[in-house]
Order: structure tokens, then C-alpha cells, then sequence
């Protein structure tokens, strides 16, 4: 039997540096400033750096303690609601320096972004309350400040808790707000964005027995990003990936506004669900549907060598995976081992089977001989037992509520990088990997099955495309616990080397990656912005990409929500909202800019957008937002009341009207025009309304081809058919069916 190289220290269990393997003493618990730092002066290889740093220019306050003074003073005044509690929630290096590291460091999973040359945040904020991320929002969009979230921090290249901009940033640390609310009625349950898999898991199991949820194998992983970069586990081919499951959400936007499913609409909600929540927004919670899982499951681990014929089982693993029952998943995880003085791989086969070890062992001797598999290696668990086999606990002796445990990682070094597989690696290909495996001598590559649910659901249902047409996704994982740069220089070359080896029995047109295995080789965020985000965007997201950048350009088209590998905006675009006044008014544009400059002193009032905007700054408080609602219209510098009443005002001072409505398709009508409310019950006059509220029968007239013409203006006395005259100087009504003077 060979022996697995255990200095490598490879991670295959999960989606996340938790585990040692046997043998190995590596540290747990919280991340001190203490665990393995690099030495004091030194900085990470050319290899294992950030990215080049952007172009924009350092802007608010530089001095972190003004920085720190300025943002706890605004905090109160950008809350929606009184608070008094910001200060024991907000961390500054300058004011409150052993806390402020404690936070910090406590959750950094990544020690290559632990070095002493790694940017540090001016800032960090811990909010314990929905308030608090808002006027976090609104303050950092003040101060110039830019955002990271962290839910989880497992971000593989550290973006949730570090940044290669000059511009000063900052922390949401998101680990207060984990609250998982189980319905076991609904089969549903809420879960706030800075809970653990494990807490979801857990809580899930309190309440029943025969509910699940299909997410990842790491139970340290955080919600937010899992879910907003697509999430895959154990289940994913019986039930798809994590975000098939999500029926709700609510998010902060840029402009510190909660947002639930209704009201960020259906393309913003379809780009949080697999797209990267940071580019958007910041992700408060998620509403999910369980799943049924049997109350006896089964899963095994059984190793094959180069002599027991480990190539051919993972050539025949490959056809069998795509086709057979989706209650069963196996995972393949090949690793450096040394058989008779030669280096060369193993593989070892992990598996779930939603069942018992009866049907499976039936399942396994028809479809998948070739492995072996008996029955003292099959072990019958319930499915909260299973997620601790995949944690690598000892699922008879360990206490379940480890799955609360916010601190059984092991901190390493690590580097990850992704690949997917669409048609089966030959015996051939297989034996060379092996080979360059033991030649390497360190980086291991993790294959994870599809098939199942995933080749039921579309590539463009939720922005991860990588559905039917893939066999498996590859995960190349190489960890480290020496920080020496020269062996991470090393380690970090390893992954290239191996992923550049790859390049003949991998997806092409584009080479497709996977976002929650975040890889900063494939491609940097700079200052070209669209150009160089295609780049990583059409790996990550391929045809998707596209609708990503629209939905971006039309909610952040500021682009402040912004990462090195973040969704960029439209070029040439600040998106929907400019203001292409020539006067000191302002234009508060629809869903497209057809005209450059719309003529006098009004305003085009969009039922789809959200802000107004002026030349130079966001506008004043009295020219604010106009609701999707359409309850209020708002004119240009003329107008001093910030809120109308009712869903039908006037905004014209001269002769022109503004109409607004979710049934108006045509966004200006020629002269002196009223606006007509979508529910059909009311018209209203310019400026002199004699008849406040019409009959019934003088209802909604607008839609493509219904046009309100003035008096003055109209050609013909009687408009026939479905068409309404309203007049300043007279009230002459027609009805669609008869003419009352």
C-alpha cells in the first residue's frame, strides 16, 4: 500500500481550507496575530501577490484615526432608525488597535494575505443589525471609502478582507448577523448572510429529521458568499445547485436601502444568486426551500492505487457518474503517493448515497463493479451525521453542535484554481496526470460529479452556466503551513504548472472557472474596467456575463460596489442615470438614454429606475428618489416639495406635462398632457382640474398606441375609439364608447 506524501498537506474534503490530514498537527481555533506570521519585513512572491493596484487616486480623509472619527460621526445621522451603538460595533487600528486585530485576523482562512506588505482596512465594521449595514453603506459612499464583505472569509484569493486599490477601505464583517430562522411547515427557512453552513445545517436538524439542504461540505463556510457564488455540495446531483433554492433574499444597495425579491426585481435578484453578491450590493439574508433527505443515508471512503488499477476505476468513474442514480455522489481525489520507490497518485473515492447501504451496494455491483466497494465499507449515518463524515469529524464520537463551531479550521496557506471536464480524459491522459502528480509531489486535484438535476436545469437560470454538457468540475488544492516566500513562490508555481498541464482534457472557448473557487491568475479587475473584467467574467460566467454587466450598470452604476474581480459596468457607461442637462436641471433617465438632452426644465420619470442624479453630484434631498411604485413625481429645480401626495401630481411650471406609471410605454407625449394612474380609475387635468375624480368609464388610456391630446393641439374634436382629450380651458371627456360634452 502506498503513503500518502504528508507534507503536502492537500486539501480535498471540501470546498475550504478546514482539514489536516491524519498525522499532521496543524493550529485550530481563533486566527491570532500569533499562527505562523511571515517574517517582519518580508512580502509575498511576484506570484502570490494581489493584483496591480487601480489607478484611482486616494480620496476622503487619509489619517485612519480622522478617517475612523469621521465615519463613527456619521453613522448616526445615515441610520434609518436612532442608534446609539455604533461605537462598540466599529474598529479602527488608530483607535482601538488589539480589538481591531482580533477582528480581523479572526477570520482570514487564507495565511497569504497574513503578510505584513497585505493592505490592512482603515476600518472595520461588525454590525449585529440590518440598520447598521445601511448607514455603513451611505457612509462609506460619503467618505470615499471602499467596501469588502466578509461572511465567511473564505474567499480563496482574500478579496473579502483585502484590497490592492489606493483608495482607503474597509470591512463588513457580517458574523453578528447570523440568525437562521427554520420553518419546517413551509420547508423553508431564513438564513442571515454571516451564518455558517454548519449553523444552517444544524439548526435545520432541531427541527426535523427528513430535511436537509443541498450546499457545501465545509460547515465554516459562510452563507453570503457561498450562496451568492452558486454553492455546490453533496446533493448536487439530486438536487441541484444551492442557489436553485432560493425563493427570496434581501439586500442593501448602494444607496442604503433594504431590499427584498419585489422590490430589487427579478434581474437584480437573478444576478445575486450565483453572480457574486459584492458586485452588487451587500447581502443581508436569504430565504431557501429544504429538501427531503432519507432518515438513513450512506457514505464510504475507499482508496485505489496505481496497482489496483486506480487509472481505469477513474476512467470508468467518469461515464458512470454522468448517468447513474442521482441519490448517489462521488467524489474523486487524486494525491502524490509513492508505490515501490516511484512517485506517481492515488485516488480515493468519497461518496453520499441518499439511502441505505443495501440499495447501494445493489446500485454499485450493476452500474460501477470496477470499484470494489463491500459492505465494511459502507457506513449508515442520518444526513446531519454525514455532513460531519465530509468534515473529516469522527461522526459516532463528535457532538453535532461542532457545527456551530465558528473556529475548527485549520489556517493555512493555500492556493486553488478550477477547471471543468466535458468530455472523459482517456486512459492515456489519466496515466500522465498520475505521473505529473507524483513528479509535482504536492498539489492534488479534486473531481466533483454532475449529472442529475444538473442537466434539467438551463446554463442561464441563475448565472452559473456550468451545467448540462459538463461531466465534472475540477479543483486543483495545494496547502501549505511554511511561510517562507520562497516555498510559497514554489507551491504558487506548482498550481500553474499543474493547471498549464490540464490545458489538452478541459473545457476551451472559454476555459470555464469556477467563482467560489476564486483564482486571480485567470484575470484582474483594472482600471479599463469592462475590457479587463471580460477577461475573468466570461470564465466564471460565460454567456451569463453579458446580463451580469446590464444588471450592474443599472444598480451600481457608480461601480462602487467594486473588486479585483468584481462585475464591471458597461463602457462608457455610468449607467442609466446621467444627467444630460445642459441647464441646471435634471434628467432622470429610463431603462435606455435614446436623447442626450431632453428639452426645458422636466424631468423623464422611469418606472424601472431608482435614482436621479445631477451633472456633477447626486442631487439634494428634495430632488430624491422616484419610486418603482410611482407614488411621486418630482420636478427639476422648480419643485420644493420633496413629496407629493397621491399617485397623480402635476410637476410643470410652463406648459408641459410628466407621466409616469407602470403602463406607460412611451416616455413623452407632445403638449399639454396629464398623467393617468395604472389603475384606471382617475384622470387629471394640467392646470386648472375642475373635475378631481371621473366616472368609472373614464379610465387608463395609456399603452403604445393611446395618446392624450390638449385642445389647443388637437385636429380632430372627437377622438374616435379608446383616445381622451382633457383640456386646460375646457373639460371635454371622451369615452372610449360614447362622447359627453
Amino acid at each position: 500500500m502506498s503513503s500518502i506524501l504528508l507534507f503536502s498537506l492537500l486539501f480535498f474534503i471540501c470546498c475550504c481550507p478546514c482539514f489536516s490530514l491524519p498525522g499532521v498537527s496543524l493550529p485550530k481555533g481563533p486566527f491570532l496575530p500569533k499562527v505562523v506570521p511571515l517574517p517582519k519585513g518580508s512580502s509575498l512572491s511576484k506570484g502570490t501577490s494581489l493584483p496591480p493596484k487601480g489607478t484611482s487616486p486616494p480620496k476622503g480623509p487619509s489619517d485612519p484615526n480622522s478617517l475612523y472619527k469621521s465615519f463613527l460621526e456619521c453613522l448616526p445621522t445615515s441610520s434609518p432608525q436612532p442608534d446609539k451603538t455604533f461605537s462598540s460595533v466599529v474598529y479602527s487600528s488608530a483607535a482601538n488597535s488589539s480589538a481591531y486585530t482580533k477582528v480581523l485576523m479572526d477570520h482570514i482562512k487564507n495565511f497569504r494575505y497574513n503578510a505584513t506588505s497585505t493592505p490592512k482596512p482603515a476600518i472595520i465594521i461588525t454590525p449585529n443589525k440590518e440598520t447598521h449595514v445601511q448607514a455603513a453603506v451611505i457612509c462609506a459612499k460619503k467618505l470615499n471609502i471602499q467596501i469588502r464583505i466578509r461572511s465567511g472569509g473564505h474567499d480563496y484569493e482574500g478579496v473579502s478582507y483585502t484590497s490592492s486599490e489606493k483608495t482607503q477601505f474597509m470591512i463588513i464583517d457580517m458574523f453578528n448577523l447570523r440568525a437562521v430562522d427554520v420553518n419546517v411547515a413551509n420547508e423553508t427557512a431564513v438564513v442571515q448572510a454571516g451564518a455558517q453552513l454548519g449553523d444552517l445545517y444544524y439548526r435545520i436538524w432541531e427541527k426535523s429529521k427528513v430535511h436537509g439542504f443541498p450546499a457545501g461540505a465545509c460547515p465554516t463556510v459562510g452563507v453570503g458568499g457561498h450562496i451568492s457564488g452558486g454553492g455546490y455540495g453533496t446533493m448536487i446531483r439530486k438536487y441541484g445547485l444551492t442557489v436553485d433554492h432560493v425563493i427570496d433574499a434581501k439586500i442593501v444597495d448602494v444607496k442604503g436601502r433594504i431590499l427584498d425579491r419585489k422590490a430589487m426585481g427579478e434581474d437584480l435578484f437573478w444576478a445575486i444568486r450565483g453572480g457574486g453578491g459584492s458586485s452588487f450590493g451587500v447581502i443581508l439574508s436569504f430565504t431557501v426551500k429544504l429538501v427531503p433527505v432519507p432518515k438513513v443515508t450512506t457514505v464510504f471512503k475507499v482508496t485505489k492505487t496505481t496497482e489496483e488499477k486506480a487509472v481505469d476505476i477513474v476512467f470508468k468513474w467518469q461515464s458512470v457518474m454522468s448517468t447513474i442514480d442521482p441519490d448517489l455522489f462521488i467524489r474523486v481525489l487524486l494525491q502524490p503517493a509513492k508505490e515501490k520507490n516511484k512517485n506517481t497518485a492515488q485516488a480515493t473515492f468519497m461518496a453520499l448515497f441518499l439511502g441505505d447501504s443495501t440499495r447501494l451496494l445493489g446500485l454499485m455491483g450493476k452500474s460501477f463493479p470496477e470499484l470494489g466497494l463491500k459492505k465494511q465499507d459502507c457506513f449508515e449515518v442520518s444526513w446531519i451525521q454525514s455532513t460531519l463524515f465530509w468534515s473529516n469529524f469522527d461522526y459516532n464520537k463528535t457532538k453535532l453542535d461542532i457545527l456551530i463551531d465558528r473556529h475548527t479550521d485549520v489556517v493555512k496557506f493555500l492556493k486553488r484554481k478550477s477547471d471543468y471536464v466535458q468530455t472523459p480524459i482517456p486512459t492515456t491522459g489519466l496515466t500522465s496526470i498520475f505521473n505529473k502528480l507524483g513528479e509535482l509531489g504536492k498539489i492534488g486535484l479534486v473531481f466533483n460529479p454532475y449529472g442529475g438535476k444538473m442537466n434539467e436545469i438551463p446554463a442561464n437560470a441563475t448565472p452559473f452556466p456550468h451545467r448540462a454538457g459538463n461531466l465534472f468540475k475540477v479543483q486543483y488544492s495545494l496547502s501549505w503551513i511554511d511561510g517562507n516566500p520562497k516555498v510559497t513562490e514554489n507551491n504558487m508555481n506548482q498550481s500553474r504548472v499543474m493547471y498549464d498541464f490540464m490545458t489538452n482534457y478541459v473545457a476551451k472557448n472559454p476555459r470555464s472557472a469556477f467563482v467560489n473557487y476564486r483564482d486571480l491568475d485567470i484575470g484582474v479587475n483594472k482600471g479599463d474596467g469592462f475590457t479587463s473584467g471580460k477577461v475573468y467574467g466570461e470564465k466564471y460566467f460565460n454567456k451569463n456575463f453579458d446580463r451580469l454587466v446590464k444588471v450592474k450598470t443599472a444598480v451600481d452604476p457608480e461601480n462602487f460596489f467594486r473588486n479585483e474581480q468584481s462585475i464591471p459596468i458597461q463602457p462608457g457607461k455610468k449607467g442609466k442615470h446621467n444627467d444630460v442637462s445642459t441647464i441646471d436641471d435634471y434628467i432622470y433617465n429610463g431603462n435606455d438614454q435614446s436623447t442626450p438632452i431632453l428639452p426645458r426644465k422636466h424631468t423623464d420619470v422611469s418606472m424601472t429606475d431608482d435614482y436621479i442624479y445631477n451633472r456633477n453630484k447626486r442631487l439634494p434631498e428634495k430632488h430624491t428618489d422616484v419610486s418603482k411604485t410611482d407614488d411621486y413625481i418630482y420636478n427639476g429645480n422648480e419643485q420644493s416639495i420633496p413629496t407629493f401626495p397621491g399617485k397623480h401630481t402635476d410637476v410643470s411650471k410652463t406648459d408641459d406635462y410628466i407621466y409616469n406609471g407602470n403602463e406607460q410605454s412611451t416616455p413623452t407625449f407632445p403638449g399639454k398632457h396629464t398623467h393617468v394612474s395604472k389603475t384606471g380609475d382617475y384622470i387629471y387635468n394640467g392646470n386648472v382640474q375642475s373635475v378631481p375624480t371621473l366616472p368609472e368609464k373614464h379610465t387608463d388610456v395609456s399603452k403604445t398606441d393611446d395618446y392624450i391630446y390638449n385642445g389647443k393641439e388637437q385636429s380632430i374634436p372627437t377622438l374616435p375609439g379608446k383616445h381622451t382629450d382633457v383640456s386646460m380651458t375646457k373639460d371635454y371627456i371622451y369615452n372610449r364608447n360614447e362622447h359627453r360634452k
